[in-house]
């Protein structure tokens, strides 16, 4: 696996502590924000990542710009057909991204999207229609994924570190 690049800002010390505490809490954990943990309703169960033979793939954030994912979780987002992209156009007609929709319920969930997120880029390659191929590709390559995005105007940066779990 290749180092983390340059560019992508360390996770300031109080992440780590909520990282540490995160990770001691079991294999999926989920945020209603960046930052705290996401509560739900008695009897609920937590959303979950599911692969082509419908078992719960491996997902665990450690901070709140990064996670650890098993390798199945790629299959599960190219294969799932939930989440929607709307592509954003320059004037000259490029494509600069894509906006997220219909999110809820989806493994992008689970990885800490949102509805309305506007994705910037992929390990340096440019967020387009075939963005859940160009993770795919490039996390085969070098083991991790850097996703570039937006929310609500403020740019930000994940980190998915894939395993063979």
């Amino acid at each position: 696996m290749k180092p983390i690049p340059d560019d992508v800002e360390p996770v300031p010390q109080s992440s780590i502590v909520e990282a540490k505490r995160l990770a001691d809490g079991g294999a999926i954990a989920l945020l209603a924000d960046a930052a705290a943990p996401h509560t739900l309703p008695h009897g609920e169960a937590p959303l979950a990542c599911y692969d082509v033979r419908h078992r719960i793939v491996r997902v665990k954030q450690i901070a709140p710009d990064r996670w650890v994912i098993a390798r199945g979780v790629l299959d599960a987002l190219r294969n799932e057909r939930k989440v929607q992209f709307s592509p954003q156009i320059d004037q000259l007609g490029n494509i600069i991204g894509l906006t997220l929709d219909n999110v809820d319920g989806s493994c992008a969930q689970v990885l800490g999207f949102q509805a309305g997120d506007f994705l910037r880029s992929v390990n340096a390659f440019v967020a387009d229609l075939n963005f859940w191929g160009n993770i795919y590709q490039s996390v085969m390559k070098d083991g991790a994924a850097v996703i570039r995005f937006e929310r609500g105007g403020h740019p930000m940066t994940w980190l998915y570190e894939v395993r063979n779990e």
